[in-house]
């Protein structure tokens, strides 16, 4: 059951068709609501990066598609292609326009809360990139996305009942992805607002109707999106509970109509396309909901398979030959495919470092420092940070300092993929209790949260050593600072970067810390 993984020939084949889109200016089906005869204008005048891919949204999408396959395999052979179409579209004029045509007045529904939830996906796969191309677009998109976290904060106070639709207006939908880009990104503001929304309008539902599914035009199955909202809103103790009661066939293999694929008759008919995108999003939330359940949930074995038969279904429309299909589809083929991967995959690990993780840890820090500092360091120093050395450092490191916390984050074979290390005792400059001295996420790994759970097991150990504060330092240009300021670091301190005098340079160092070391477990 669900054997599917995502190949790299899968994401050609999908980088493809998004390159074929995002600068394809038409057939095009604008959501422009025109205030007068001077307010008519193409789609590319309107919307400068998200013009092709036939709307607005699809485009957004699209160029998340990019970015989220350039990330995850940087060496594909589209890959130089993929970087020139974001490089070309994600500029810093370009957004700024797309922010300003929402500021607009009588755009406050613009896109909401379809539209919008994709662009926050496609932040969220832009933050933290140790890439400088991914770094120019994430500081780029930044206005845009201040825009539309205000559209939810402003706008979900007021929604007084979900939209249970099968289709863009879907709620369940625009919260879920919503509250994945506020955990990423540390706003908790959004977080907060999100998970209460989620249980006003869904925490009682019961016995919901997904007999009724599928509708005839449904990209999504309500009834799936309520509950893959609900297993990242409850915890995973009354996530089961709350399923039981909402679905209670499930166990028994009903109701059958939300467990059969549905039936695509005619794929340039784009109102019955969207049905191979219910295929999709079924299948993606399917092994997403059956990922939360116990391993002995007999559940599991019901949703996995009709996941799988879901996404053999769905793939086969995705390179139709019709634009219709062509569009989009890919984005939803890359969700079910990760999500059944997800499935099959145990979950990250965090566990203390041993002496034989020492040249694992050694290789990825200095991997890290070369990606995030290229540029900003002198290439010499970069060139001279040594495995050898860094290997053997840490491993006279516990006999050196045996009150550390030096945890790492490991794969199922024990790879380690990510490393961070803390120090209870006053910090001398800032006065602190005790301090995070790295961080590092190896990059193939980089957007999957490991580095906020790192954070998170480091502060717990550290708590439990009595320290009630932690702080850190960064260098000054390193971009994960506004990282620690999402995550509610207040900057703190700044000093002179020891190797200025060697190089030549002037570079500071920043502190940024937490007065109460449990906002960050």
């Amino acid at each position: 059951m669900l054997a599917h993984i995502l190949t790299p020939t899968h994401a050609g084949r999908f980088a493809a068709l998004a390159l074929r889109c995002i600068g394809r200016a038409y057939p095009y089906q604008p959501a422009h609501v025109i205030t007068g005869p001077d307010d008519i204008a193409t789609p590319r005048a309107l919307h400068p990066a998200f013009y092709g891919c036939f709307d607005w949204h699809s485009a957004v999408h699209g160029h998340w598609l990019l970015a989220h396959l350039l990330r995850r395999f940087p060496d594909l052979p589209e890959a130089a292609a993929i970087r020139a179409g974001l490089v070309a579209n994600l500029t810093e004029a370009n957004l700024a326009a797309e922010a300003a045509y929402f500021r607009a007045p009588g755009r406050a529904g613009f896109e909401r809360t379809y539209g919008w939830a994709w662009l926050l996906k496609l932040a969220e796969t832009l933050l933290g990139w140790e890439d400088p191309d991914g770094r120019r677009w994430s500081a780029a998109l930044a206005p845009l996305v201040e825009v539309i976290v205000a559209r939810y904060l402003a706008f979900l106070p007021k929604q007084t009942y979900p939209i249970r639709a099968g289709t863009h207006t879907n709620t369940a939908f625009g919260l879920a992805f919503a509250l994945d880009y506020a955990l990423a990104a540390g706003h908790e503001a959004l977080r907060d607002l999100v998970t209460q929304r989620a249980l006003d309008y869904y925490a009682a539902d019961r016995d919901g109707p997904a007999a009724w599914e599928p509708g005839g035009n449904d990209f999504f199955s309500p009834c799936l999106a309520e509950a893959d909202l609900m297993r990242r809103v409850l915890t995973p103790a009354e996530f089961p509970g709350w399923l039981a009661r909402f679905l209670p066939g499930l166990a028994a293999g009903k109701p059958a109509g939300l467990l059969a694929p549905a039936t695509v008759t005619d794929r340039s008919d784009g109102q019955l396309a969207h049905l191979d995108g219910l295929n999709l999003s079924r299948a993606w939330c399917m092994a997403a909901i059956a990922a939360a359940l116990p391993a002995d949930d007999p559940r599991r074995a019901v949703l996995a398979g009709s996941a799988a038969r879901h996404l053999d279904a769905g793939l086969t429309g995705v390179s139709s030959g019709d634009y219709m299909g062509e569009h989009w589809l890919a984005t939803f083929a890359l969700c079910a495919l990760e999500a059944a991967e997800a499935y099959h995959q145990p979950a990250i690990v965090i566990r203390p470092a041993t002496m034989a993780d020492s040249a694992s840890i050694a290789e990825m820090q200095v991997a890290s420092y070369r990606a995030t500092y290229a540029g900003i360091l002198p290439a010499d120093y970069l060139a001279g940070f040594s495995e050898e050395e860094q290997t053997a450092d840490w491993r006279a490191w516990s006999a050196k300092h045996p009150d550390d916390v030096l945890l790492v984050a490991v794969e199922p074979d024990d790879e380690v993929v990510g490393y961070t290390l803390a120090r209870p005792g006053v910090e001398a400059t800032t006065g602190y209790a005790s301090e995070i001295i790295a961080l590092h996420v190896r990059g193939s790994h980089q957007g999957r949260g490991i580095g906020r759970r790192l954070l998170a097991a480091a502060a717990s150990a550290l708590r439990d050593a009595a320290c009630p504060s932690v702080m850190l330092w960064t260098l000054s240009p390193n971009p994960a600072r506004a990282w620690y300021e999402r995550l509610g670091g207040r900057l703190l301190a700044e000093k002179p970067w020891g190797g200025n005098d060697e190089f030549g340079l002037v570079m500071t160092e920043v502190a940024h810390g937490w007065t109460d070391i449990g906002a960050l477990c």
